[in-house]
């Protein structure tokens, strides 16, 4: 018998058995292209695991936990959405890669971000998209963002999620990164992977992140005073820009990246040292659409709906009647906040503070001045400026600064909630609120609760402004800087006490000067209430059983002297010695 030839050591699966026999088996060849294709499937749900479990599963627009997300109605802000979803679906070369939508707080920047991811989702255009938010942890903090954003690429794009795991498995310390490192490891180095040489173009274009101002630091222990929290938010904020811009002006990346927030001073200045030709910056303000139209539609639409809910017939007792729609828009300044709380409170009428989640916002923005109480007091004093006269920024920036660096120290974290004119426009622009109730809420103690500043407070200082401002002025011989302060109108200083540090300034100051130019203004009513009411202010604390105090006695003589050098009557010396608010008032001799 012909010798058969030995087979090859490890061919075959039974070699060197013997003694077994094999009864009703069905024998299945498994390739390698199978094993490493179980494998690959076993890697990426393991890496796709492991991202998970650093993601922030309430961040993403469609999550479960935005529920109560706030939209745009059909109806509303159609002009602006249409811009933004051209510029997305545009393939031309030279398209702007970034969007800033900023604007003061309330105008609805998340409204239009939400629908406009909901959207982008349903025609295939979104790639990822992240909010931040105040009210979860793991939506405020950045070390979230580079691996939701991350996630949700590798399910959105071709190829991207193999790609993504096994940066993971190469580096499984990448979350422990910082966001730089990140976006290099999750996102870039995937996406070059992902294409295997050619240029990667998905049906996805976008990715949107929503208010970046919300993105807090985490409380280091020993490290949670406000000052070095803002500090630390300001860096976080200027971090996830650098990075997000780097990818973004990247020809190769495929993404237009769309960043909302309010205009807070870290972001607003990245975003004025970035040449223009790569960034689009769009401010909700009174230029852009028609936001009073827009609320007014909002308006018939919910009480409608509202008075539905509640069988209210429409016209009924005029509830709904456009005499109160009007109403509420004057109201609103161009806010659908405003609008979205008074609606909220009518739904819930239990509610006791309509405001609440309005005051809510306002506590927010202020809070993360560098100076939350000397904020509220410029902003009260701002307020009382814009009621009394017509004084540029520029001047007010000047009448409240007492030194260098106060006016962006104080005004310059307050621009979701004032007004505040440009470079180029501050000597010819005032100050305004962009809220008709946020000065309510400045001067209520029950809605601004910590925040709070006394009349009493605001006031001296007040005082003690202006009686500094003119000093300043008389010593530089700045004649038109002494006239613009005489002709500001003092408040009420009837029920304010005076404290010990405006008491110092008035018994030195230059009365005769401050007394010349006060009454050659133009308006005289508002020279003869200045006049009056300082007067008042030092000669009430005086008692009928003793003679005027020295403060009141040394303005008594040289406030007489100069009126009557200027002819101007003043209280005569009968009046002085009845001890009281006197009647006979300052005014011009006829």
């Amino acid at each position: 018998m012909a010798e058969q030839p030995a087979a090859p050591q490890g061919s075959h699966m039974f070699n060197n058995a013997q003694n077994f026999t094999l009864e009703n088996c069905t024998m299945i060849a498994v390739s390698q292209d199978s094993k490493s294709a179980s494998l690959g499937s076993e890697l990426y749900s393991m890496g796709m695991k492991e991202l998970g479990a650093h993601i922030s599963d309430a961040a993403p627009h469609n999550s479960s936990e935005r529920g109560d997300a706030p939209k745009c109605h059909k109806d509303t802000r159609k002009a602006i959405q249409s811009r933004i979803l051209n510029w997305i679906e545009s393939d031309a070369p030279d398209e702007r890669p970034v969007i800033w939508l900023t604007g003061p707080a309330g105008t609805g920047k998340t409204a239009i971000l939400q629908t406009l991811s909901e959207k982008c989702e349903g025609n295939e255009t979104l790639a990822a998209s992240f909010f931040f938010s105040y009210r979860a942890p793991k939506t405020r903090n950045k070390k979230y963002l580079i691996p939701t954003l991350a996630y949700q690429l590798a399910q959105n794009v071709p190829n991207m999620g193999p790609a993504v795991t096994k940066a993971i498995a190469q580096d499984p310390k990448v979350f422990s990164k910082n966001i730089r490192s990140q976006m290099e490891i999750l996102i870039l180095r995937p996406l070059v992977e992902a294409t295997k040489g050619g240029r990667l173009r998905p049906k996805c274009r976008v990715i949107i992140i929503d208010a970046l101002d919300e993105c807090d630091p985490e409380i280091t222990k020993g490290k949670c005073d406000s000052a070095s929290n803002r500090i630390a938010k300001e860096e976080d904020h200027r971090q996830i820009l650098k990075v997000l811009w780097s990818a973004a002006i990247i020809p190769s990346f495929p993404f237009r990246i769309m960043i909302g927030s309010r205009p807070e001073p870290a972001i607003r200045l990245f975003f004025t040292e970035q040449p223009l030709r790569n960034a689009w910056h769009i401010a909700l303000d009174e230029q852009c659409g028609n936001p009073n139209a827009d609320i007014a539609t909002l308006l018939r639409y919910k009480l409608l709906e509202i008075g539905k809910k509640f069988g209210i017939a429409a016209g009924t007792q005029g509830w709904d009647s456009e005499d109160v729609i009007q109403a509420l828009v004057s109201r609103a300044s161009g806010q659908f906040i405003y609008v979205a709380t008074i609606l909220r409170w009518i739904e819930e009428a239990e509610r006791k503070n309509p405001f609440l989640h309005l005051d809510e916002l306002y506590a927010r923005v202020i809070s993360s001045s560098r100076d939350p109480s000397g904020s509220v007091v410029w902003l009260r004093i701002i307020h009382f400026l814009s009621l009394t006269s017509n004084l540029p920024a520029s001047f007010v920036d000047r009448f409240l600064e007492s030194k260098p660096g106060d006016v962006e120290r104080i005004v310059g974290t307050l621009h979701s909630v004032l007004c505040v004119p440009s470079s180029e426009d501050r000597d010819s622009k005032r100050y305004r609120f962009y809220h008709l109730s946020f000065p309510e809420f400045l001067a209520s103690s029950s809605r601004s609760k910590e925040l709070y500043v006394p009349d009493e407070l605001w006031v001296n200082h007040f005082v003690l402004r202006y009686l500094s401002f003119f000093k300043e002025a008389t010593l530089a011989e700045n004649t038109e800087e002494m006239e613009k302060c005489a002709s500001i109108q003092v408040p009420d200083l009837t029920c304010i006490a005076l404290c010990e540090q405006v008491k110092k300034v008035m018994l030195v100051h230059d009365i005769p000067s401050w007394v010349k130019h006060t009454v050659n203004q133009k308006e005289r009513r508002c020279s003869s209430w200045n006049l009056a009411t300082f007067y008042d202010w030092v000669h009430c604390r005086c008692r009928w059983y003793a003679p005027c105090n020295k403060l009141c006695r040394r303005w008594h003589r040289a406030m007489s002297e100069a009126c009557r050098q200027s002819g101007w009557s003043a209280p005569t010396k009968l009046f002085v010695l009845h001890r009281g608010r006197y009647t006979d008032r300052f005014h011009q001799k006829s």
